[in-house]
């Protein structure tokens, strides 16, 4: 099976990329007020401490199939993040190494390419705090490793449409639903929502009550984040999709427990499965998916970095990374891996 999706060698490169702004962003600071990131109750919390802590955070939120949990971090999330940064900052040198570095013009047309692909690459990206220079620097490392992993490496559209002949399997599109939904957090807000929606339309209570911050936005829809558009049901957290395909067209399930709260879905209609229409983009996309693949049997990306790296004078400033880092560093060349260091998922 090909895989259809562009891999990352860093998976916290806009993380890291986010952070890089942010630290640029402290050096720039003339004016008093610019030192403080929030003020609770009138009392500050500066951006020395919002770094400070950020160095050396312990555990992070993340999202599961029941919702939201916190999960101890391996080390620190500041150090995972200069990890990662170093990577990249490797990986950019060995794209300029190998005369592999894309233009302005190639990051333009490859965004271009995205969006095509998947409507909402964009506002996706930037609803997670994302500027437009952070997108471009993270494009541009996606295109650096696809060309690195793809070095001598030829898939012709006619190995396309071979493989889409040979795998009809593989394409086809997922049972999906429209749906609207409303999501709260505490039982006096789940009783409001009750009340209200014996009179009111489900999206008019959704706007009202939801703490979904794009319910206003989306009218209450419940979309697919990268495409835009209604999602996937096997997609959705297992409770919540279970729910689904058991209600009607035009029916509401009851109450869904979910880790921070309760959802309620109101399904506007069920999309049956059906066969995938392969355009022109959607071909170049497989194309270079196939490439990748075949790339990913000839080459170790990762190896080929750490091989860089190796070859590099890294030296970390801050204090309390110092002896850190020269402790992974020794692990990564012993291991001859890079996966622990970039979070690669490869």
């Amino acid at each position: 099976m090909i895989k259809q999706n562009f891999p990352t060698l860093a998976t916290g490169i806009a993380i890291g990329g986010a952070l890089v702004f942010l630290v640029t962003s402290v050096g720039g600071c003339g004016k008093k007020g610019d030192l403080v990131v929030a003020t609770v109750n009138g009392q500050s919390i500066t951006k020395e401490e919002f770094f400070k802590y950020m160095e050396l955070k312990p555990d992070v939120r993340v999202r599961t199939s029941n919702g939201a949990t916190s999960l101890p971090v391996d080390g620190y999330i500041g150090f995972q993040a200069l990890q990662d940064l170093i990577a990249q900052k490797a990986t950019l040198q060995l794209a300029i190494d190998k005369k592999m570095e894309p233009s302005q013009k190639d990051i333009t047309d490859e965004i271009e390419f995205q969006k095509k692909m998947r409507p909402g690459f964009m506002s996706s990206l930037m609803e997670r705090g994302l500027t437009l220079e952070m997108i471009k620097q993270n494009v541009k490392i996606d295109l650096i490793q696809e060309r690195l992993v793809t070095e001598g490496i030829t898939v012709k559209m006619s190995d396309v449409e071979k493989y889409i002949k040979d795998h009809p399997k593989e394409f086809i599109e997922a049972e999906k639903a429209d749906l609207e939904w409303i999501l709260v957090a505490d039982m006096p807000t789940r009783q409001k929502v009750d009340q209200d929606l014996a009179t009111l339309q489900f999206s008019q209570v959704a706007i009202k009550y939801s703490k979904d911050p794009r319910a206003k936005q989306l009218s209450g829809k419940l979309v697919d984040s990268n495409t835009g558009q209604a999602p996937a049901i096997a997609g959705l957290p297992k409770d919540i999709g279970e729910n689904v395909k058991k209600t009607t067209e035009g029916g509401t399930t009851g109450w869904i427990t979910l880790v921070d709260g309760w959802a309620r879905i109101k399904v506007i209609k069920h999309i049956p499965a059906r066969p995938v229409t392969l355009d022109d983009n959607r071909k170049e996309f497989l194309r270079r998916a196939m490439a990748q693949d075949k790339g990913r049997m000839a080459h170790d990306l990762n190896r080929t970095i750490l091989q860089k790296l190796r070859d590099s004078d890294v030296k970390v400033e801050v204090e309390s990374y110092k002896e850190d880092w020269k402790k992974a560093f020794e692990q990564f060349k012993r291991e001859n891996k890079l996966e622990d260091m970039t979070g690669s998922r490869e």
